[in-house]
């Protein structure tokens, strides 16, 4: 029988270390950091000067465990870029420049690439395009814990709520391309209007501001009920828009102190917000839903679930004010993140179908999408 040195085997087994560490390594450090591009819409060409359109959005995402905890937000998605599957922590991607993105193209079925420059081809990267629209509702508990004295306290939290809302107001940067409709809930069924849709940020503040222990009429808390009404409100805006070309985005953000008192959407009430707001998110690719609590007394698994985009915690009423304005600079950064990308190829009728590759590159972040045009109807 032959026999092995342990000198031998430890050697072997150092190999088959060193070895698994690097597949993993090799299976992973490519993967770690992309750069995800999204299509707002398929890829515009003009046939009768061969201008290429496309409207996209950007997110730097850092492939994490579920498990770890983590500042920011996290999405489950596969990943445009390498196709693998896995959950993301995600930011807005918001200083684009042609410094770092590349567009090339190829016929279909050649190597033989042709880098698309801005002096020859018009090559141009514009941030937060005038096109594009985003449609906010700011949705605000106003139970009988906001409004009302608690024993205890030398104040309501009503004012703080309102002194919050517009810090987030003012935060947001109301525009003719952003606009905001802010809506309260009690433990009525019907939502409590303070108003529309607006693009005026002063018209919203002085709604806002107007708001009085008054307008609370029923002391329970119809959380749940008010936020799917919430969700049909964005949605018909959003289906308005999209019918008249713009390019839209939808946000939905809640806040509150407490759970769901008036169960009037029953027993599951929960399971019956996050299959409106999945729902949503599939039909209309841009929505994104934020949360903020405040205190100990709400249910903050639930917050955090609805708050799938992000979600805050205040912990007390002093605290509301800071806590709105870092979500509304988050919601500032994602209007940003949103690109057009035009030039003008310099294929001509009678190059077939091309292969247009974009790629981004920033430090150990990368990503990229392949699309492809077809030049037979080009008239020039």
């Amino acid at each position: 029988m032959k026999i092995i040195s342990k000198k031998r085997i430890y050697t072997v087994v150092l190999f088959l270390i060193l070895n698994s560490l690097s597949l993993i390594t090799s299976q992973t450090s490519d993967r770690v950091n992309d750069i995800h591009l999204f299509p707002l819409e398929n890829l515009q060409v003009d046939n009768s000067n061969g201008t290429i359109k496309l409207y996209f959005k950007l997110e730097k995402a850092k492939l994490v465990n579920p498990s770890w905890s983590l500042k920011g937000t996290v999405v489950k998605r596969e990943s445009p870029t390498t196709g693998k599957s896995g959950y993301f922590l995600i930011e807005p991607y918001i200083k684009l420049t042609t410094k770092n993105f590349s567009v090339q193209e190829a016929p279909r079925g050649e190597d033989i690439f042709t880098q698309i420059t801005e002096l020859e081809s018009n090559l141009e990267i514009i941030s937060a395009p005038k096109e594009s629209k985003i449609f906010s509702i700011l949705l605000i508990d106003v139970s009988g814990s906001i409004t009302k004295t608690v024993k205890g306290e030398p104040k309501p939290v009503l004012d703080d709520l309102k002194n919050a809302a517009n810090v987030f107001i003012d935060s947001m940067k109301i525009d003719n391309n952003r606009e905001l409709a802010v809506y309260a809930f009690d433990g009525r069924e019907e939502l409590i209007p303070i108003i529309d849709f607006s693009n005026n940020p002063d018209a919203i503040k002085s709604k806002v501001s107007s708001i009085d222990s008054s307008i609370t009429k029923d002391f329970s808390t119809n959380l749940y009920g008010s936020i799917v009404k919430s969700i049909e409100k964005l949605d018909t805006k959003l289906e308005e828009n999209i019918n008249q070309g713009a390019i839209t985005s939808g946000i939905l953000t809640i806040f509150t102190d407490g759970t769901d008192q008036a169960k009037r959407l029953g027993k599951n009430g929960d399971d019956i917000v996050m299959q409106s707001m999945k729902d949503l998110k599939t039909q209309k690719r841009n929505v994104y839903f934020y949360t903020i609590g405040l205190g100990r007394e709400y249910d903050e698994k639930i917050l955090k679930t609805f708050g799938m985009d992000s979600y805050k915690r205040a912990i007390s009423a002093g605290a509301l004010a800071p806590t709105f304005k870092e979500l509304a600079e988050e919601i500032d950064n994602l209007s940003n993140c949103y690109y057009r990308l035009t030039y003008q190829t310099p294929s001509r009728k009678g190059a077939g179908k091309m292969r247009l590759i974009i790629d981004v590159k920033d430090g150990v972040y990368w990503g990229g999408y392949r699309f492809t045009f077809d030049t037979s109807e080009f008239n020039f």
